[in-house]
């Protein structure tokens, strides 16, 4: 059944559902969708309604579009557009506004832009209602990134709709820090949002040479370095086709990232144990001293948000994950690709007898120097463009925990401001659910 709602002047609402499966065109000479959908317009054709179709309906898009055709009807049709990405899951306004734009594929109904205007407030009602769902319901790391896009978007005047005789309208996001000169990003702006995230890698950077080489995994925890296996295929397509198996340094490098656009990833138990370990130690004392400490928390929230997501735990002997993740039970390895960025542990798995159940064993590995040159490209590659924007804002997340537990002085974290229609306003970057999480 797809499903849609009418707004009408007045805002009176009304659902309608429709039979929309391929058995129930069998044996019919006409659509029954676009048919029954005729029907509704009908009587509301003359008071400039609005329907607004479920995000995962285009069927529904295009059978509305012919029907009110068929009719000159001055019905508008609107789609909220979704670039899913690691942003999965998360409803707007809990997603950055470029990632859901209002499509109107049909034309306004009497009276201009009476029927924009509508679905402009439906689409922000119904994005609020969902809102209302989220932050209780997802991991603590999750829930500061999706809070922070709603920070973001309260302080912009949404109006991105398409088509548009003028420009999309996201705000413009400014960053400073005393390690980076930083360039302001209008949000819908891709070339911005690109500069933005090289300067950023930068920054991450600019931590490393004052806290030490262990910081560099933070380039592939947000998601800035850009993960290749040992033949040169980019990671997040092996992780999104296959089942794989994770050793502890690819929790370090981010792949709680791929889980989130949907990856089927298998946790063993010794990598639990190895990252609760480093965490723990990290941790002792009142106050952390050593930088890298974020490195292993970081790591520790990003098992986190798999582990209270679902995602499964495999038994494993006793010992490190080197030696243990090809002890693993046969037939819970047999047909999975093992993944690690360990050069030792690569070694020692392609000489275990296992390597003959595995599908694969790969070596992971990156460029930090890749980091500063990002690009996107939404056109041939949809999931570029969210994937950085969750990059840009893991990187401001973890840069305020950083401060947070004073492993960075104010001058060298990330301050944030947007801009919209000439307003400047400060970002307040969440935190407090962070800090609870690891116990403080």
């Amino acid at each position: 059944m797809g499903w849609s709602m009418r707004l009408f002047p007045g805002d009176v609402v009304g659902r309608v559902s429709v039979d929309s499966t391929p058995e129930a065109l069998v044996g019919r000479d006409e659509d029954v969708l676009v048919s029954r959908l005729a029907g509704i317009f009908k009587g509301s054709c003359s008071e400039g309604g609005v329907l607004v179709v479920s995000s995962g309906s285009r069927r529904l898009v295009s059978s509305a579009v012919l029907a009110a055709a068929g009719l000159e009807c001055g019905m508008s049709v609107a789609h909220v557009h979704f670039y899913f990405g690691p942003w999965a899951g998360l409803p707007y306004p809990y997603t950055p506004l470029r990632l859901q734009p209002l499509i109107v594929t049909h034309g306004d109904p009497p009276g201009g832009a009476t029927g924009r205007n509508a679905a402009a407030r439906m689409h922000e009602a119904t994005g609020e209602e969902a809102a209302k769902l989220v932050l209780g319901k997802v991991p603590p790391l999750r829930a500061a990134v999706a809070e922070l896009a709603r920070r973001v978007n309260s302080l912009v005047t949404p109006r991105f709709h398409l088509p548009s005789r003028e420009p999309p309208e996201c705000g413009k996001l400014l960053v400073e820090t005393s390690l980076v000169n930083m360039p302001g990003a209008g949000l819908c702006d891709e070339r911005g949002l690109e500069n933005l995230a090289s300067k950023l890698a930068a920054y991450l950077q600019a931590l490393e040479e004052h806290g030490g080489r262990e910081l560099r995994s933070l380039l592939a925890w947000t998601g800035l370095a850009h993960l290749e296996t040992g033949e040169g295929e980019p990671l997040p397509g092996l992780m999104l086709r296959e089942k794989v198996v994770v050793d502890s340094n690819l929790v370090y490098y981010g792949a709680h990232r791929y889980f989130w656009e949907g990856a089927d990833i298998y946790i063993p138990e010794c990598l639990l144990r190895e990252i609760h370990m480093n965490m723990a130690e990290s941790l002792k004392g009142k106050h952390l001293r050593n930088p890298k400490a974020i490195v292993d928390i970081l790591a520790y929230l990003a098992l986190k948000d798999m582990i209270e997501a679902g995602a499964p735990i495999i038994p494993t002997t006793p010992g490190p994950c080197d030696t243990s993740i090809p002890k693993i039970d046969p037939l819970i390895l047999e047909g999975k690709v093992l993944a690690t960025g360990d050069s030792g542990a690569i070694r020692y798995w392609k000489g275990h007898p296992s390597r003959r159940i595995v599908k694969a064993i790969v070596k992971v590995h990156f460029d930090p120097d890749k980091a500063l040159r990002q690009r996107v490209n939404p056109r041939s590659d949809p999931a570029s463009l969210p994937r950085l924007l969750y990059s840009i804002y893991q990187v401001i997340v973890a840069s305020e925990l950083m401060y947070r537990l004073r492993l960075i002085d104010e001058e060298n974290k990330l301050k944030l401001r947007v801009i919209s229609r000439g307003e400047e306003k400060e970002v307040k970057v969440p935190y407090r659910s962070l800090l609870r999480a690891i116990g403080y």
